[in-house]
């Protein structure tokens, strides 16, 4: 992997690992499926108002439309019902755990549908991640009440809708319009959210106080608009595979942020867990940057050709 594209996907996986926490300080002040419909509505048209802004096209071409609403419905719709949803019905590391298992749902589709070759890099990367997330939720799983089957059950789902999102964006390969392709994902996506949120849930409920407004704000605009466009940029030039695996990295920077923020302290499993991730993503890295001929792809950043 080139060492840009391997400090920009470490960079989305520190967004990431803000998310579950800035979804559950949201929670107090609306009732989650608006929230959810919110974050992905205010996303979307920021995306198309970006694509705008760029001159590039706000319509998608026909072809790429069954994709679309196939990835708002999967990538908007389910999973992020399921992900504001989830905090509260499941623990902390059994949510740890099974949010950073899209890499291993990741890895199985791409090799059985896109046919990307399950490496030896991608094989001890997968085993040294999974291992390392266990270990570092071990604390909170041997705390008693940490979840429900429906909480579980969330959780995992997030962790699918996500990775099949991603096998569907490779496999369409879109190379112009990305922004408005993943603006009206969204745009989509978050519209059965907002009726059922008006259909179960008391609207009015909101209290649209300042710090409310800064968590939907960044929520939409960084951890969706960027992150969502950035990483479907990634996945044009990188095997998906490959890129599912730095998400290992989320309870790294989880622990981090908590220990710096919160002053929490690190337990000694926990840090055996973040070296056993380091080493894994280490080994692919170290694979990755063997890499043959070069290609180009477009660049919605940049609005031209840029080397793979």
């Amino acid at each position: 992997m080139k060492a840009n594209h391997i400090v920009l996907a470490i960079l989305l996986t520190l967004i990431n690992s803000v998310c579950y926490v800035m979804i559950k300080a949201g929670l107090a002040y609306t009732p989650p499926l608006l929230f959810g419909g919110l974050r992905g509505l205010i996303a979307g048209v920021a995306l198309l108002g970006w694509a705008f802004l760029r001159s590039e096209p706000i319509i998608p071409s026909k072809t790429n439309w069954n994709g679309i609403l196939l990835l708002a419905f999967v990538g908007g719709t389910l999973v992020f019902g399921a992900m504001f949803l989830s905090p509260g019905l499941a623990g902390a590391g059994i949510v740890s755990v099974l949010a950073n298992s899209q890499a291993l749902f990741t890895v199985v589709l791409a090799t059985l549908i896109l046919g990307e070759r399950f490496s030896t890099g991608k094989s001890a990367a997968l085993a040294f991640g999974l291992t390392g997330v266990i270990l570092i939720a071990y604390p909170s799983l041997i705390t008693p009440g940490t979840g429900n089957i429906l909480g579980i059950g969330l959780a995992l789902t997030v962790s699918a809708g996500t990775a099949i999102g991603n096998v569907i964006v490779k496999r369409m390969r879109v190379q112009e319009g990305l922004l408005a392709f993943a603006g009206w994902q969204f745009v989509l996506g978050s519209l059965p959210l907002l009726v059922a949120s008006g259909l179960t849930e008391n609207s009015y409920a909101v209290r649209w106080t300042t710090e409310f407004i800064g968590l939907l704000a960044f929520l939409a605009l960084v951890q969706t608009s960027f992150v969502t466009a950035a990483w479907y940029w990634l996945l044009q030039k990188e095997e998906v595979g490959r890129l599912s695996l730095f998400f290992f990295f989320v309870p790294i920077f989880g622990l981090g942020i908590s220990a710096t923020v919160f002053n929490e302290s690190i337990h000694p499993i926990e840090g055996i867990g973040i070296a056993i991730i380091l080493v894994g993503i280490g080994m692919l890295i170290i694979e990755g940057s063997h890499k043959p001929a070069q290609e180009f792809t477009y660049c919605p950043f940049c609005n031209t050709a840029v080397p793979v």
